[in-house]
């Protein structure tokens, strides 16, 4: 899948970035601690997963899927954050109500947010923001029953 190769080729130079201690510290200090950020919380676990693979074959991002959705939305439209918040819950309800997995896949975003060539390799227009990666295929696991769930907390009030 290209679009998988883009969204690792990013990452495998995000990586090389945010191994520099000193590129890092230098960003913190003018005010843009994002890359130091990325390196505690994520380095590791996308460096071992880029490994897995390049060695293995194991697709931790998009978990094998066999169909990806790119949910974009006009910058200037009024409310677009929550256009494509309502389009991507929808997809995942359909996508279930007909027998088929589906995944959020954050890490998918931010990708095509930093790097257009991303989003062009795709056909996304420039005047479009993606705000959802849905990764779509048949689940590996059939499972019986959902998972427990917290009894919710309600609360009422008065206008």
């Amino acid at each position: 899948m290209a679009f998988g190769k883009e969204i690792r080729r990013f990452y495998l130079k995000l990586n090389v970035m945010a191994k520099n201690l000193l590129l890092r510290k230098c960003l913190k200090f003018i005010g843009k601690p994002e890359l130091d950020t990325y390196y505690r919380e994520y380095y590791e676990s996308v460096r071992e997963g880029l490994e897995e693979f390049d060695h293995l074959g194991v697709d931790r991002l998009f978990h094998g899927a066999t169909a990806v959705i790119v949910v974009a939305c006009k910058t200037q439209a009024t409310l677009p954050k929550e256009d494509a918040a309502l389009a991507s819950q929808n997809i995942l309800l359909a996508a279930h109500s007909m027998g088929l997995g589906s995944c959020l896949i954050g890490m998918a975003v931010e990708p095509m947010k930093r790097d257009i060539k991303i989003q062009n390799s795709i056909g996304v227009p420039h005047h479009e923001k993606v705000y959802s990666v849905i990764a779509l295929g048949y689940a590996d696991e059939n499972y019986q029953r959902q998972a427990g769930r917290k009894k919710a907390v309600v609360r009422y009030f008065q206008l």
